[in-house]
């Protein structure tokens, strides 16, 4: 079974040379709003945060972030092959 965690840091931290963040896990959120949210959150030490995704793992197979950003399409997208993935593998 997957688990896609993506690792959040902030545009501005990288900008000033910092790499700190946190790992979220995708499927911990019950949508894109509230993962949105979270990234924010994590970052409040900032006036206003733009996070950036610097990291990604054990996401299902095509997938990956490469862009720094997750839209809420590839955030659904990456989940319904999730999903796929352990109903295929519930049938074995």
């Amino acid at each position: 079974m997957k688990n896609p965690r993506i690792y959040v840091g902030t545009w501005a931290k990288y900008n000033a040379g910092s790499l700190s963040g946190e790992w979220l896990a995708l499927k911990d959120y019950d949508n894109y709003s509230e993962l949105c949210e979270v990234m924010r959150a994590i970052h409040e030490d900032e006036s206003d945060p733009e996070p950036m995704i610097q990291d990604c793992e054990d996401f299902p197979e095509g997938f990956s972030v490469v862009s720094g950003s997750l839209s809420e399409e590839e955030y659904n997208d990456i989940l319904k092959a999730c999903k796929e993935e352990e109903e295929e593998e519930e049938e074995i």
